[in-house]
């Protein structure tokens, strides 16, 4: 290998790719701590109130990641119902109209830990698709609650770590926070 082709590997190689983003919503406000989950029954909007720099989040798509067959632009609102001491029934509305439901039982479904609803954490490889650029392993927490002044909260963290392009190593860690408005809470 010629002297000017390895040192323009040796740089590619070299020239990896660290960051580390965290985008909020204005107003931002830390978590409250949820004690049952009769607190954080209410009706929420669907479409988050996130950094305005990134696209839109919806509650629906943290609640029905996997749901291909959900256009979460067209869902209004998310209502939280608690059924049980520990179940909590979830329907996504567009106007009067059902369009999923769905039930979450804590301990199968997700857990709660300092006043938090944890989802649980989804972890896989990137770059399995054709066209994806990034070949790699990567990991994402959701949590969701209420914050200081009553609204709906989630924080969404991820983590990748891989190859762009098969050729230049890349670290990725990203949190994001959103605020669902809370539009009633439910009579008791």
């Amino acid at each position: 290998m010629t002297p000017p082709i390895a040192i323009l590997l040796s740089a590619f190689l070299f020239l990896g790719a660290c960051a580390s983003t965290t985008a909020t919503p204005a107003d931002n406000r830390p978590f409250a701590t949820v004690g049952s989950l009769q607190e954080i029954s209410g009706v929420y909007q669907n479409r988050g109130e996130g950094d305005e720099r990134y696209r839109p989040i919806y509650l629906s798509a943290l609640l029905w990641p996997d749901d291909a067959s959900l256009n979460h632009a067209e869902i209004d609102t998310i209502t939280v119902v608690q059924t049980a001491a520990d179940v909590v029934e979830v329907t996504a509305r567009q106007g009067r109209q059902t369009i999923k439901s769905g039930r979450y039982v804590e301990g199968e479904h997700f857990r709660i830990e300092d006043g938090h609803l944890h989802l649980g954490t989804q972890a896989g490889m990137a770059g399995l698709k054709a066209g994806e650029p990034l070949l790699g392993a990567y990991r994402q927490e959701v949590e969701l609650g209420l914050d200081t002044a009553g609204q709906g909260k989630a924080r969404q963290h991820t983590s990748v770590a891989g190859l762009a392009f098969l050729l230049i190593p890349v670290a990725v860690d990203s949190t994001e926070e959103v605020r669902f408005l809370r539009l009633s809470t439910l009579p008791d």
